[in-house]
């Protein structure tokens, strides 16, 4: 019987998936775009200008879910790896991904329905409400995502089909983005609470449809099944028991899975604080209604899906590495002309150019951040890709701290004034341009230069673990 479940996996390692499954499983990255960038653009912008949250208490509720995220992300992801009997009928990952995706949809429903109270009188119960709220909906978005990227590796085996699928995942998850500035607009208006509550809403319905679209794509084959079960008949349940501590201390010694991360938080940074800066630019600088920020995430979305295959075609010819690399470049210079627009057509325009150099990290991230864990998993001989997207999706949440620590710190610095629609001076009106463009161009470059200089994985070394990989039959 272990003779043939060798067979079965050893040959299952050049099998390709259906395209069926892969559209199933990308509509994962529909998802976490589509509801992510309703949070990312509102969340604070919501509690600040509409329920009046003192700014300061913004921040710090987002620092104690920054620290939640130190425990939450990495040990979700350290859990799900633990081997255990119930892997064999439903699966490694599958529960995960289902069961924290329906309550991630649905605690991010609650986000914009906190309590009716006075937020001068009963600040503390809107910080409780905040804080807590928001620090279950990531314990959700960890539960699902940390195992849903987990699973990609080892679903998809070979560049081509890896660049195939982060192809199609990238053109969904831009039309996640797309649809996600789309929806909220046509409901809200600068204002009215409410407004906020039934764009979410109508957010949660389409994301619990996905849910049920994503069943095919992230269930678990009888190949990936019995891998997953070899781990167990072998004893790597009791190798396993080395501590949490030691596990992570393993991976941020690892120069190019922390190259990934640091790069990738940065990008992250970058798409989280430019996004959430449009209701600020649209709303005080170019003082159009809500309905007019469909237009300044419509370049990200033409730009990005027009040069998705061009990446693509880049990433086959030269390697992941130096694509990912110059995607940063490109968006970094794409960025410049967003410090001096002042209408809707110039915004489109100075987007559509950043739309370019972002699409190059979503087409190629998951070909990448695959090489690098196929790297961990020769070293180590098994495959526990949980906790260290666990860790990667830690840093990554680091973005929304950082989205607060930065529209906090330029608020107050420049004196922003947080009623809806209310007049800025000249110095609140240049701070919104430095969120908008400047601080996320070096926090970029920055990202970019520690990549290049510490990733190694060029492709002769790339194709030399996937040669190993197959000799373990992992």
């Amino acid at each position: 019987m272990n003779d043939i479940k060798e067979s079965r996996i050893a040959e299952s390692s050049e099998t390709p998936s259906s395209t069926g499954i892969q559209l199933s499983y990308t509509v994962g990255n529909f998802l976490i775009t589509f509801v992510g960038v309703v949070f990312d653009t509102r969340t604070f912008i919501f509690y600040e200008t509409e329920v009046g949250l003192p700014v300061l208490y913004i921040l710090a509720s987002f620092i104690i879910y920054g620290i939640w995220n130190m425990v939450n992300d990495p040990f979700i992801g350290y859990l799900s790896d633990k081997p255990n009997r119930l892997w064999k009928r439903w699966g490694r990952r599958f529960p995960w991904i289902i069961v924290g995706a329906i309550l991630y949809c649905i605690f991010f429903l609650l986000l914009f329905a906190p309590p009716n109270v006075d937020p001068v009188k009963d600040t503390l119960i809107l910080f409780l409400w905040l804080t807590i709220i928001t620090c279950l909906v990531d314990f959700f978005l960890s539960m699902w995502n940390v195992n849903f990227s987990a699973q990609a590796p080892d679903r998809f085996r070979s560049q081509k089909e890896r660049t195939k699928v982060g192809g199609i995942g990238t053109i969904l998850g831009l039309l996640g983005v797309a649809i996600g500035v789309l929806i909220p607009p046509l409901f809200i208006t600068y204002g009215d609470k409410q407004s906020y509550f039934t764009a979410a809403g109508i957010i949660t319905m389409v994301g619990i449809i996905c849910v049920i679209l994503m069943i095919p794509g992230t269930r678990e084959n009888q190949i990936m099944i019995d891998r997953a079960m070899q781990l167990v008949s072998e004893g790597i349940k009791e190798e396993q028991k080395e501590s949490f501590w030691k596990v992570l201390r393993f991976a941020l010694r690892k120069r190019n899975f922390m190259a990934f991360v640091i790069a990738y938080t940065c990008w992250q940074i970058l798409v989280v604080v430019m996004v959430a800066s449009i209701p600020y630019l649209n709303q005080y600088i170019l003082k159009q209604p809500a309905s007019s920020e469909v237009f300044l995430t419509a370049g990200v979305l033409v730009g990005s899906l027009v040069s998705v295959p061009l990446w693509v075609m880049i990433a086959r010819k030269k390697g992941n590495r130096l694509t990912f690399f110059i995607g940063f470049i490109v968006t970094a210079a794409a960025a410049i002309p967003l410090l001096f627009v002042s209408d809707v057509l110039g915004a489109f325009i100075s987007t559509l150019l950043v739309g370019v150099g972002i699409g190059a990290t979503y087409a190629i991230s998951l070909a990448m951040l695959s090489d690098v864990l196929d790297e961990i998993v020769v070293e180590r001989k098994r495959r526990e890709e949980g906790i260290f997207l666990g860790i990667r999706t830690f840093f990554m949440r680091l973005s929304y701290i950082s989205q607060a620590i930065i529209f906090t710190t330029v608020h107050i610095a420049t004196g922003f004034n947080p009623v809806p629609g209310a007049p800025q001076t000249p110095l609140a009106i240049w701070g919104i341009r430095v969120h908008t463009a400047l601080i996320p161009i070096i926090i970029i470059l920055i990202g970019g230069i520690i990549f290049w200089k510490y990733c190694d994985l060029i492709p002769e070394k790339v194709d030399d673990i996937r040669t190993k990989l197959k000799e373990l039959q992992l």
